[in-house]
């Protein structure tokens, strides 16, 4: 990728993150930091808290510790149904989000992603709607609620326990 589209992306990601801080402030939907690295590294190997922090090293990210549960539950929902962080793994997050609660937002943020996937030119149409599609089927399928997600309790489970607990099939 182009380092100006790179930094183009980033400047676009943190704007949008921001934007959702002041949202989430205004609808009373921050809460308090949910991802503390400092003791979920300290976890079983296997366990959700675990795989989560080595989910951040392995890809270099930093956990998103402040605004909405949903934002910073999203590296967490990458474990949980394990799509990567490249455009493609982005884009099905949001179509699993979409149908696992069927919020416009999510439709709208996948939307966005495939835009720039397109430009990309790495994925057919057929296989970009092919893979948003299970993605969006297996989301309908789970009893997966980012909002209601007791994550807290389920850092020393399994991942398998963990999507079995929310009807998420692996991949």
């Amino acid at each position: 990728m182009h380092p100006e589209t790179q930094f183009r992306q980033q400047q676009f990601l943190d704007t949008l993150l921001k934007l959702g801080d002041q949202l989430g402030a205004v609808f009373h939907l921050n809460v308090d930091q949910i991802v503390h690295p400092d003791r979920l590294q300290h976890l079983p190997p296997g366990s959700l808290g675990r795989e989560l922090i080595e989910f951040l090293n392995r890809e270099q990210l930093s956990p998103f510790t402040t605004g909405p549960r949903r934002k910073q539950l999203h590296d967490a929902v990458h474990v949980l149904t394990g799509y990567g962080t490249d455009l493609m793994g982005e884009a099905e997050v949001q179509s699993f989000l979409w149908g696992a609660t069927g919020h416009p937002l999510n439709y709208w943020l996948q939307r966005q992603i495939c835009r720039a996937i397109r430009r990309q030119g790495v994925w057919s149409e057929a296989e970009l709607r092919k893979r948003l599609h299970q993605a969006y089927q297996r989301g309908q399928r789970s009893q997966f609620n980012p909002n209601t997600w007791a994550i807290e309790t389920q850092w020393t489970l399994s991942i398998a326990q963990v999507q079995a607990s929310l009807a998420v099939s692996p991949l």
